[in-house]
């Protein structure tokens, strides 16, 4: 009975959304070797691309909190200059780097870019990524001479 009232409720279908599309909620910290959560650290945190563990600014703060401080002064903006300056920056972009920067803005994954945009792998995504990365420090250096 209770077999028939999940199937009606669809809830087989919605655990495996769930599953799909965790969060670091999802597992218990005090299980230790839980591979469903090692596995998706190491997908939430890229541990297996050749980018590496992004560094996030919580351990920058601890590890050296005056280098914090120090890029916040120099780009003290509000967020009307920002948005001014990231549309600056948008104009120096061709179609498809645009296409890629707002989408990555937006929350998606190299790999969903890339489907996205039809190519065959993430890897044309992260080399156009590379590119737009030399681009922004080359516009943010003429903007700070």
């Amino acid at each position: 009975m209770m077999t028939l009232m999940m199937e009606s409720q669809s809830v087989p279908e919605i655990l495996g959304v769930a599953k799909k599309n965790g969060a670091h909620e999802d597992f218990n910290p005090h299980v230790a070797e839980n591979r469903d959560k090692i596995d998706f650290d190491r997908k939430w945190d890229h541990i297996r691309t050749k980018l590496g563990k992004p560094l996030s600014l919580d351990e920058l703060a601890t590890s050296n909190p005056s280098a914090l401080e120090e890029g916040r002064s120099m780009f003290e903006t509000s967020d009307e200059e920002y948005d001014i300056l990231e549309n600056q920056f948008l104009d120096t972009l061709n179609g498809t780097d645009r296409e890629i920067y707002l989408m990555r803005k937006d929350g998606l994954t190299q790999t969903e870019i890339a489907e996205r945009l039809g190519y065959k792998s993430h890897s044309a995504v992260t080399k156009r990524m590379e590119k737009m990365k030399k681009a922004l420090i080359d516009f943010c250096a003429d903007f700070n001479n």
